[in-house]
Protein backbone atom coordinates (compact mmCIF):
# COMPACT_ATOMS: atom_id res chain seq x y z
CA UNK A 1 0.00 0.00 0.00
CA UNK A 2 0.89 3.88 -0.79
CA UNK A 3 2.85 5.18 2.40
CA UNK A 4 2.59 2.63 4.29
CA UNK A 5 6.12 1.27 6.15
CA UNK A 6 6.39 -0.93 9.96
CA UNK A 7 7.59 2.42 10.83
CA UNK A 8 4.01 3.08 12.55
CA UNK A 9 3.98 -0.41 14.11
CA UNK A 10 7.47 -0.57 15.54
CA UNK A 11 6.94 2.87 17.07
CA UNK A 12 3.71 1.51 18.47
CA UNK A 13 5.03 -1.26 20.12
CA UNK A 14 8.17 0.85 21.14
CA UNK A 15 5.72 2.76 23.41
CA UNK A 16 3.94 0.42 25.27
CA UNK A 17 7.13 -1.23 26.16
CA UNK A 18 8.80 2.51 27.15
CA UNK A 19 5.28 2.92 29.01
CA UNK A 20 5.30 -0.60 31.12
CA UNK A 21 9.07 0.16 32.17
CA UNK A 22 8.25 3.48 33.49
CA UNK A 23 5.00 2.72 34.88
CA UNK A 24 5.96 -0.77 36.22
CA UNK A 25 3.30 -2.54 34.56
CA UNK A 26 2.74 -5.92 33.91
CA UNK A 27 3.01 -6.50 29.63
CA UNK A 28 2.07 -9.18 27.32
CA UNK A 29 3.62 -8.87 23.73
CA UNK A 30 3.11 -12.34 21.33
CA UNK A 31 4.20 -11.85 18.02
CA UNK A 32 2.63 -14.06 15.11
CA UNK A 33 3.32 -14.71 11.60
CA UNK A 34 0.85 -15.87 9.30
CA UNK A 35 1.95 -18.89 7.11
CA UNK A 36 2.15 -18.31 3.71
CA UNK A 37 -0.67 -15.28 4.17
CA UNK A 38 -1.93 -14.79 0.41
CA UNK A 39 -1.86 -18.29 -0.54
CA UNK A 40 -3.85 -19.57 2.60
CA UNK A 41 -6.68 -17.31 1.64
CA UNK A 42 -10.21 -18.79 1.76
CA UNK A 43 -12.35 -17.25 -1.60
CA UNK A 44 -15.48 -18.23 -0.35
CA UNK A 45 -14.77 -16.05 2.63
CA UNK A 46 -12.55 -13.70 1.03
CA UNK A 47 -16.00 -12.90 -0.51
CA UNK A 48 -18.28 -12.68 2.46
CA UNK A 49 -15.60 -10.20 3.61
CA UNK A 50 -15.83 -8.40 0.81
CA UNK A 51 -20.09 -8.29 0.75
CA UNK A 52 -19.54 -6.86 4.72
CA UNK A 53 -17.67 -3.83 3.49
CA UNK A 54 -20.76 -3.00 1.17
CA UNK A 55 -19.24 -4.00 -2.18
CA UNK A 56 -21.70 -4.74 -5.11
CA UNK A 57 -22.37 -8.65 -5.36
CA UNK A 58 -21.06 -8.26 -9.02
CA UNK A 59 -17.76 -6.37 -8.26
CA UNK A 60 -17.49 -9.03 -5.38
CA UNK A 61 -17.66 -12.15 -8.16
CA UNK A 62 -15.63 -10.11 -10.78
CA UNK A 63 -13.02 -10.06 -7.94
CA UNK A 64 -13.22 -13.60 -7.21
CA UNK A 65 -13.32 -14.63 -10.87
CA UNK A 66 -9.51 -13.50 -10.95
CA UNK A 67 -8.01 -16.17 -8.56
CA UNK A 68 -11.20 -19.16 -8.70
CA UNK A 69 -10.36 -22.41 -10.80
CA UNK A 70 -7.65 -21.10 -12.37
CA UNK A 71 -5.37 -23.83 -14.46
CA UNK A 72 -1.48 -23.63 -14.11
CA UNK A 73 1.42 -24.64 -17.19
CA UNK A 74 4.95 -24.21 -16.60
CA UNK A 75 7.15 -23.80 -19.39
CA UNK A 76 10.29 -25.72 -19.06
CA UNK A 77 13.45 -26.65 -21.15
CA UNK A 78 11.58 -29.44 -22.32
CA UNK A 79 8.73 -27.67 -23.27
CA UNK A 80 5.38 -26.67 -21.33
CA UNK A 81 4.14 -28.86 -18.81
CA UNK A 82 0.84 -31.05 -17.73
CA UNK A 83 -1.95 -28.36 -17.05
CA UNK A 84 -2.49 -28.64 -13.29
CA UNK A 85 -5.46 -26.89 -11.09
CA UNK A 86 -3.87 -23.84 -8.83
CA UNK A 87 -5.57 -24.29 -5.56
CA UNK A 88 -7.52 -21.06 -3.57
CA UNK A 89 -5.72 -18.04 -2.85
CA UNK A 90 -4.22 -14.62 -4.09
CA UNK A 91 -1.01 -13.81 -6.01
CA UNK A 92 1.77 -13.20 -4.02
CA UNK A 93 3.39 -9.81 -4.81
CA UNK A 94 0.38 -9.02 -6.75
CA UNK A 95 -0.86 -5.01 -6.33
CA UNK A 96 -4.35 -5.44 -5.53
CA UNK A 97 -3.16 -8.46 -3.25
CA UNK A 98 -2.25 -6.36 0.10
CA UNK A 99 -5.37 -4.86 0.10
CA UNK A 100 -7.52 -8.14 -0.20
CA UNK A 101 -5.53 -9.11 2.52
CA UNK A 102 -6.44 -6.13 4.71
CA UNK A 103 -9.92 -6.86 3.96
CA UNK A 104 -10.02 -10.66 4.35
CA UNK A 105 -7.70 -10.43 7.87
CA UNK A 106 -10.06 -6.98 9.02
CA UNK A 107 -12.68 -9.16 11.14
CA UNK A 108 -10.60 -10.48 13.37
CA UNK A 109 -8.69 -7.20 13.75
CA UNK A 110 -12.00 -5.51 14.31
CA UNK A 111 -13.68 -7.69 16.78
CA UNK A 112 -10.41 -7.79 19.12
CA UNK A 113 -10.06 -4.18 19.23
CA UNK A 114 -13.97 -3.76 19.76
CA UNK A 115 -14.08 -6.12 23.25
CA UNK A 116 -13.57 -3.76 25.83
CA UNK A 117 -10.94 -5.74 28.36
CA UNK A 118 -8.11 -6.37 26.38
CA UNK A 119 -4.99 -5.24 25.09
CA UNK A 120 -2.92 -2.99 26.80
CA UNK A 121 -3.92 0.55 28.66
CA UNK A 122 -1.62 3.64 28.60
CA UNK A 123 -2.18 6.99 30.50
CA UNK A 124 -0.93 10.20 30.44
CA UNK A 125 -2.33 13.56 32.22
CA UNK A 126 -2.04 16.66 29.29
CA UNK A 127 -2.62 20.02 29.25
CA UNK A 128 -3.73 22.01 26.74
CA UNK A 129 -2.31 25.09 28.73
CA UNK A 130 0.39 24.10 31.51
CA UNK A 131 0.17 27.84 32.98
CA UNK A 132 -3.62 26.87 34.04
CA UNK A 133 -4.76 24.15 36.27
CA UNK A 134 -7.86 23.48 35.18
CA UNK A 135 -6.75 22.68 31.46
CA UNK A 136 -5.32 19.40 32.93
CA UNK A 137 -7.03 16.12 31.75
CA UNK A 138 -6.46 12.73 31.48
CA UNK A 139 -6.26 11.00 28.50
CA UNK A 140 -6.20 6.87 28.07
CA UNK A 141 -5.60 5.07 25.06
CA UNK A 142 -6.39 0.93 25.02
CA UNK A 143 -3.70 -0.87 22.49
CA UNK A 144 -4.79 -4.54 21.89
CA UNK A 145 -2.98 -5.02 17.85
CA UNK A 146 -0.90 -3.91 16.35
CA UNK A 147 -0.40 -5.51 12.50
CA UNK A 148 1.04 -4.58 9.41
CA UNK A 149 0.24 -6.96 6.54
CA UNK A 150 0.86 -10.95 7.67
CA UNK A 151 2.69 -10.02 10.78
CA UNK A 152 0.38 -9.15 13.75
CA UNK A 153 1.65 -8.25 17.18
CA UNK A 154 -0.73 -9.06 20.45
CA UNK A 155 -0.18 -7.11 23.36
CA UNK A 156 -2.30 -7.22 27.24
CA UNK A 157 -1.66 -6.16 30.87
CA UNK A 158 -2.55 -9.92 31.88
CA UNK A 159 -1.49 -13.34 31.00
CA UNK A 160 -4.49 -15.10 30.78
CA UNK A 161 -6.01 -12.02 28.73
CA UNK A 162 -3.57 -12.70 26.14
CA UNK A 163 -4.31 -16.50 25.92
CA UNK A 164 -8.33 -15.35 25.75
CA UNK A 165 -7.23 -13.30 22.57
CA UNK A 166 -4.96 -16.18 20.96
CA UNK A 167 -7.94 -18.06 21.28
CA UNK A 168 -10.39 -16.10 19.70
CA UNK A 169 -7.52 -15.56 17.00
CA UNK A 170 -6.94 -19.32 16.99
CA UNK A 171 -10.70 -19.98 16.60
CA UNK A 172 -10.92 -17.29 13.46
CA UNK A 173 -7.11 -19.08 11.63
CA UNK A 174 -9.13 -22.55 11.76
CA UNK A 175 -12.42 -20.68 10.25
CA UNK A 176 -11.03 -19.51 7.32
CA UNK A 177 -8.15 -22.23 7.06
CA UNK A 178 -5.31 -19.85 7.82
CA UNK A 179 -1.78 -21.55 9.79
CA UNK A 180 0.34 -18.65 12.21
CA UNK A 181 3.26 -19.17 13.95
CA UNK A 182 4.36 -17.72 17.43
CA UNK A 183 7.61 -16.12 16.92
CA UNK A 184 10.58 -16.24 19.41
CA UNK A 185 11.13 -12.73 21.14
CA UNK A 186 13.99 -13.73 23.21
CA UNK A 187 16.71 -11.73 21.54
CA UNK A 188 16.75 -8.23 22.00
CA UNK A 189 17.15 -5.25 20.02
CA UNK A 190 20.48 -3.97 21.70
CA UNK A 191 21.75 -7.83 21.10
CA UNK A 192 20.81 -7.74 17.72
CA UNK A 193 22.96 -4.10 17.20
CA UNK A 194 26.09 -5.75 18.62
CA UNK A 195 25.73 -9.14 16.11
CA UNK A 196 24.78 -6.66 12.93
CA UNK A 197 27.57 -4.40 13.85
CA UNK A 198 30.27 -7.66 14.29
CA UNK A 199 28.94 -9.84 11.83
CA UNK A 200 29.35 -6.73 9.24
CA UNK A 201 33.24 -6.35 10.49
CA UNK A 202 33.84 -10.07 10.28
CA UNK A 203 32.86 -9.84 6.26
CA UNK A 204 34.96 -6.70 5.49
CA UNK A 205 38.38 -7.83 8.03
CA UNK A 206 40.10 -10.12 5.80
CA UNK A 207 39.37 -8.67 2.70
CA UNK A 208 41.14 -5.88 0.92
CA UNK A 209 39.11 -2.69 0.10
CA UNK A 210 39.57 1.02 -0.56
CA UNK A 211 39.32 3.60 2.10
CA UNK A 212 35.97 4.82 0.10
CA UNK A 213 35.02 1.34 -0.31
CA UNK A 214 35.19 1.14 3.42
CA UNK A 215 32.92 4.27 3.92
CA UNK A 216 30.51 3.70 1.30
CA UNK A 217 29.77 0.17 3.24
CA UNK A 218 29.34 1.71 6.39
CA UNK A 219 27.69 4.63 5.26
CA UNK A 220 25.13 2.78 3.29
CA UNK A 221 24.66 -0.64 3.86
CA UNK A 222 25.80 -1.11 8.20
CA UNK A 223 24.49 2.16 9.12
CA UNK A 224 21.14 1.56 7.53
CA UNK A 225 21.08 -1.44 9.54
CA UNK A 226 21.63 -0.42 12.81
CA UNK A 227 19.01 3.04 12.10
CA UNK A 228 16.19 0.36 10.99
CA UNK A 229 16.96 -2.09 14.04
CA UNK A 230 17.57 0.72 16.69
CA UNK A 231 13.90 2.23 16.00
CA UNK A 232 12.73 -0.18 18.51
CA UNK A 233 14.81 1.08 21.57
CA UNK A 234 16.23 3.94 22.95
CA UNK A 235 19.85 4.23 24.07
CA UNK A 236 21.76 5.55 26.50
CA UNK A 237 25.17 7.42 24.94
CA UNK A 238 27.21 4.81 27.10
CA UNK A 239 25.38 2.31 25.29
CA UNK A 240 26.05 4.40 21.75
CA UNK A 241 29.71 4.35 22.65
CA UNK A 242 30.15 0.42 23.00
CA UNK A 243 28.11 0.38 19.64
CA UNK A 244 30.48 2.51 17.93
Amino acid sequence: MIGDSTFTSIRLINNVIEDAKEHSKELWIVLQDIFKAFDSISLDFLSLALKCIGLPIHAVQCIINLFKGRQIQVATAFGPSPVFQDKDGIDQGDSFSPLLWRIYYDPLLATVTLLPNKGYTMDCIWSINPQELDTWEHFSHRIAISAYMDDTAWSDMFKNRIQDTLDIARSFYELVDIKSTTKSTRSLTKQQLLYVQNKFLATIKHKRRSIGQVVYLINKVLYSKLIYLSQLSTFTKPEWDAIE
